[in-house]
């Protein structure tokens, strides 16, 4: 695992310690994929690790702790080929020859984000603003974003706040998730109980990848992955607020509580962690200030 040579922000409340990336030294080794400043990339409960990675060989800025994600970039539709559009949290991506869809993964950062960050003992408050022109138009796309991290008596919580601004005329998509990767040796040893609407999709509509069979429902009526590199998606959730029950490796459960309705579920799992990605999808119109959390609780 290729760490990023960045300092890490520690928080400490009772039995739980948080590490955190500081992005401002050099916030392009973070990547595209996840918002930098309040990427929390352990937790620990009792010197217990309980998140994980994506995969051992994997870099860091492919999935490791607790990162969160804007799947929509903004302004990608009203930019030309070779013109920059914005990746909320990451900075800014060029538009390439021939794409059909937005670059978030894969993609290089043409432009890093600086950020403001405020640490308490056990919390850091992460700040960051973008705002683009294009076209002879001169029309501005941006936005303020602000990240709250803060341990709890049983847990985490993890607040966003998005200030959005647009031409007056503009309404824009946005996609958030989360991708919480929790610690396991073995593909099959986490389970996760999902809100009780939920129904896998085998292959649902639009779905270019191969969805593998890769989860089962146990006796209890929790998930489990039956392979190593499974992935799963759940619909039947839109706009449920029911919690997610994750029954970890080693024992103990963790509660995910999330303040935003939701759209759907993806599940994936490897043998270094398994992950539940509760995601939510809504319009932005010029000057709106929408803010949700969710949170990560110690059932026992």
């Amino acid at each position: 695992m290729s760490r990023p040579n960045l300092p890490l922000i520690t928080l400490r409340r009772g039995p739980w310690q948080a590490e955190l990336y500081d992005p401002r030294p050099a916030p392009a080794l973070l990547g595209a994929r996840f918002v930098q400043g309040g990427w929390v990339c352990s937790l620990r409960r009792d010197g217990r690790e309980l998140t994980g990675a994506a995969d051992r060989t994997w870099f860091d800025y492919d999935g490791i702790g607790l990162p969160e994600t804007f799947e929509s970039g903004l302004g990608y539709d009203q930019v030309g080929t070779g013109e920059e559009f914005l990746r909320p949290g990451c900075g800014r991506l060029i538009k390439g020859v021939g794409e059909t869809g937005e670059k978030h993964a894969l993609g290089r950062l043409s432009t890093v984000l600086d950020w403001e960050i405020q640490t308490g003992e056990d919390h850091a408050i992460f700040t960051t603003t973008d705002l683009l022109k294009h076209g002879l138009s001169g029309a501005r796309i941006g936005y303020r974003l602000e990240r709250t991290v803060r341990l709890l008596d049983d847990g985490l919580v993890s607040s966003s706040v998005l200030h959005f601004e647009a031409p007056d005329h503009l309404t824009l998509p946005i996609t958030w998730y989360a991708h919480p990767f929790f610690a396991q040796k073995r593909f099959d040893e986490t389970a996760f109980a999902l809100p009780s609407t939920a129904v896998r999709l085998e292959k649902p509509p639009g779905w270019r990848g191969m969805v593998r069979p890769s989860v089962g429902q146990d006796a209890d009526g929790r998930w489990r992955f039956e392979c190593n590199g499974g992935r799963a998606i759940f619909a039947g959730v839109w706009g449920s607020r029911e919690p997610i029950v994750v029954h970890l490796a080693g024992g103990g459960q963790m509660r995910i509580d999330l303040g935003f309705p939701l759209d759907h579920i993806v599940m994936w799992g490897s043998d270094h962690g398994a992950s539940v990605e509760p995601k939510w999808a809504r319009t932005c119109s010029h000057g709106e200030r929408t803010g949700w959390d969710i949170s990560y609780r110690w059932v026992y």
